[in-house]
């Protein structure tokens, strides 16, 4: 259910398009931050996963159990054994200093948080680019 192709789709959620009509687990709207806040987060089943929705679209999801890439999982693995598996390189953009730490891939829209060196989830998003 979490194969993802970076920038396009993570199972049944496509970057850019509204909630897919039917889904094989269930949603839970989750209450805003506050009160500025224009977009809406839904838990998918549960704890699976978080999508973002902004103006009625799909804008990003947070994987917490399991998210795929080519047929190898991605989460639950040293972060060397992750970065193996991405067709782009991705940098470490905050150490936490007690083992915590994310890691960052612009090119496929991707942050990777690891406890301890190994993914415990993943943030997903469309593709930027310079010019964005």
């Amino acid at each position: 259910m979490w194969d993802w192709t970076p920038g396009v789709q993570v199972g049944a959620f496509v970057f850019g398009q509204p909630l897919p009509a039917a889904l094989p687990v269930s949603l839970r709207r989750l209450p805003a931050s506050d009160d500025e806040t224009d977009w809406l987060s839904y838990e998918v089943g549960e704890h699976l996963a978080r999508v973002e929705i902004e103006a009625g679209l799909v804008v990003a999801l947070e994987c917490f159990q399991s998210l795929t890439l080519r047929g190898h999982e991605l989460l639950r693995r040293s972060i060397a054994e992750a970065l193996q598996i991405l067709p782009e390189v991705a940098r470490l953009a905050e150490p936490y200093g007690d083992g915590d730490e994310r890691w960052e891939c612009d090119a496929l829209g991707l942050m990777l948080w690891c406890e301890q060196g190994v993914v415990t989830s993943a943030s997903l998003s469309t593709i930027t680019t310079a010019q964005e």
